[in-house]
């Protein structure tokens, strides 16, 4: 039985200058090729470089900021 408890969340739930790792992205085949292509991925370290109320989000992802629509931020999960 595995002791580790992993707790995922969306990552439209961190705040700015929060950092966690991908761990998890929700949706079809083209909605994960599309962030593959910007260098979203599972196990890459990602931080919440600005976010605005309902706006959008930048987030930092291997040195690039990557701006993200919530709709798409909601479907990446996230481990702190």
């Amino acid at each position: 039985m595995n002791t580790h408890i992993h707790h995922l969340i969306p990552l439209v739930l961190l705040s700015r200058g929060e950092t966690a790792r991908i761990a998890r992205i929700h949706g079809g085949q083209g909605v994960r090729k599309r962030l593959f292509d910007i260098g979203i991925a599972p196990g890459k370290k990602i931080e919440i470089a600005h976010g605005w109320g309902k706006g959008p989000l930048v987030v930092m992802v291997d040195e690039t900021r990557i701006m993200l629509g919530r709709g798409m931020a909601n479907k990446i999960y996230v481990e702190l």
